[in-house]
């Protein structure tokens, strides 16, 4: 009777030991997800700013202020200057 009710107890521990490696996995696998969304966001946002910093080239050399610049494109000064060379 003992060694059948021990059975039972492995087999029950396995079960665990399987749902455990499982949930793992899937948090490995959330990770790995976070990291590839961050890594989207990240390349949009820099492609998003290039954009921006166009933008701010073409008003320079159309001539209009700086400081409308700086309002519109929400830059900094500094940023814009830079843009000038």
């Amino acid at each position: 009777m003992k060694s059948l009710e021990l059975g039972k107890d492995i087999d029950i521990m396995e079960e665990y030991v399987e749902e455990a490696e499982e949930v793992m996995e899937e948090e490995y696998f959330g990770e790995s997800y976070d990291h590839e969304l961050a890594g989207k966001e990240e390349a949009y946002k820099d492609g998003k700013n290039d954009g921006i910093k166009e933008t701010a080239k073409e008003m320079l050399k159309e001539g209009l202020d700086i400081d409308l610049i700086v309002k519109i494109t929400k830059l900094t000064e500094k940023e814009i200057e830079s843009l000038k060379n």
